[in-house]
């Protein structure tokens, strides 16, 4: 029978809010690019935008996210977790910062040449770049399934939450937990 491992060391505060926003915003953002055309009408390219606008957020936080993460140390594993596992951790973990900003800077050229305008609440940002299919078209389609990729590894890291909190019962997951961040 596994037993229950002591609490071990958490993330900071800081660090679990930038991961849980992350992935909240991947959500959101990934139900509004999935689902474009199956969303309520709205004024043209208010999805488009909306979609365009949180990926700028969303950029900003993965940057912040790394740089934060460059000088701070995330807390050791439990000693139960092996080198298998620490290894594989690790390697997905770099994966997904390297998806998320490959995703969003191809996501910005898509946008921005396709001749998009920046609609914000107050105010609109328009680069007056000319419409280029040539490189929008391309880089559109690399957004798409590199964000394809990003869900998939999203729903392998679930499930390797799951499998700590469900049959490892580790301690993994309350590493990430904000009620008890550092």
């Amino acid at each position: 029978m596994l037993q229950r491992s002591p609490n071990p060391a958490r993330y900071t505060r800081v660090a679990v809010i930038l991961h849980w926003s992350v992935a909240l915003l991947v959500t959101v953002i990934g139900i509004i690019g999935l689902t474009f055309k199956r969303l309520p009408t709205m004024p043209p390219g208010y999805w488009v935008n909306l979609h365009a606008v949180l990926g700028l957020l969303f950029l900003s936080l993965v940057l912040t996210r790394i740089l934060y993460r460059i000088g701070h140390k995330p807390p050791d594993l439990p000693g139960s977790v092996g080198a298998v596992t620490r290894t594989s951790a690790q390697a997905l973990h770099a994966v997904f910062y390297v998806l998320m900003l490959i995703i969003a800077a191809l996501g910005l050229v898509a946008f921005i040449w396709h001749a998009r305008v920046f609609e914000f609440a107050l105010f609109a940002i328009d680069l007056g770049v000319v419409k280029d299919r040539t490189i929008y078209h391309p880089a559109q389609d690399f957004h798409r399934w590199f964000a394809y990729g990003l869900l998939a590894l999203i729903a392998l890291h679930v499930a390797a939450a799951l499998w700590h909190v469900l049959v490892k019962r580790d301690g993994v997951l309350r590493r990430m937990s904000l009620s008890r961040a550092t």
